[in-house]
């Protein structure tokens, strides 16, 4: 017995891109407002650094299936773009700062055991 050709349904996204886009930059802007937790980084706390692949590790990218980003929204992201600028900053600042205390404790003499005078034969 043949079936009826089933009936596809529409789906229909109701959220405008103007929506779908605001959420993209809130997260966006979260994230580099989270502030890293070095303390918590040394300590051996894996949670204090953002997940692979969260959009919070440097490789975010824009999403594809949104569509372009909606005039109205162009200055907010900007300032996060210039949030991000601003981060990366402070980043390179503190790793510079880091090298030099890192060079400074490599050129300090390490102390080493004297040498041996006497051999003891007896035990």
């Amino acid at each position: 017995m043949r079936q009826a050709p089933t009936r596809r349904r529409r789906v229909v996204c109701t959220v405008s891109a103007d929506e779908r886009w605001r959420g993209i930059l809130d997260a966006l802007e979260q994230a580099v407002r989270t502030p890293v937790s070095a303390s918590r980084i040394l300590a051996g706390d894996s949670t204090a650094l953002p997940a692979q692949g969260s959009r919070a590790d440097g490789e975010w990218e824009p999403p594809t299936d949104v569509g372009a980003l909606p005039v109205a929204l162009a200055d907010r992201a900007a300032r996060i773009l210039a949030l991000i600028d601003e981060r990366g900053a402070e980043t390179r600042a503190l790793l510079s700062r880091v090298a030099e205390h890192r060079d400074a404790l490599e050129s300090l003499a390490r102390p080493t055991a004297p040498a041996p005078r006497y051999l003891d034969l007896t035990g």
